[in-house]
């Protein structure tokens, strides 16, 4: 499979994709150590995700992107503001791609959607990401699209049984 021979489309997601997305999801957990799902620990029905979408669907300042090949989420973007009145100008952002994409450039569509969205449609000021030290890809990818390291957490993150150190980058959108 090549760039050329797909036809990748992103959209907002909705809640006719939630069943969609909670396969996605797990398949993603399975492929790599670098995605943390918080709602794997629990079983979620299709009836939350709905809700979870619905979340997104009603806020001003969080997104949730999904990128498909023919009828099939491929990967994600997610920004989340922060609740806190004095913090919401701060979105969070988390992507993910199906390793079988990489390389194609969809994590790269992913993010620049994801700060045109926050320039334009929101009232987001900062996007962050917290990137585990040993993705290169991701540290790779999120300098490119102008994102600076702010900090590094030193054994953020358990993955299996070593401890990982953490990279905080920021984005300035407005």
């Amino acid at each position: 499979m090549t760039k050329e021979e797909i036809e990748i489309r992103i959209k907002e997601a909705d809640k006719s994709d939630a069943k969609e997305l909670l396969i996605f999801i797990q398949k993603m957990s399975e492929q790599s150590s670098f995605v943390i799902f918080p709602s794997l620990d629990e079983e979620i029905t299709v009836e939350q995700e709905v809700r979870f979408i619905e979340q997104f669907l009603h806020s001003k300042n969080d997104l949730l992107l999904i990128s498909l090949s023919q009828n099939d989420i491929i990967g994600l973007v997610t920004i989340r503001a922060q609740d806190r009145e004095e913090m919401k100008h701060v979105g969070e952002l988390g992507i993910v791609v199906d390793q079988e994409y990489w390389g194609f450039g969809l994590g790269s569509a992913l993010v620049e959607e994801a700060i045109h969205w926050s320039s334009n449609e929101s009232d987001l000021v900062r996007l962050e990401v917290e990137v585990q030290e040993p993705n290169k890809r991701a540290l790779h990818l999120y300098e490119k699209a102008g994102f600076e390291q702010e900090g590094h957490l030193k054994k953020r993150v358990k993955v299996k049984t070593d401890y990982v150190d953490t990279i905080m980058m920021a984005l300035i959108v407005k």
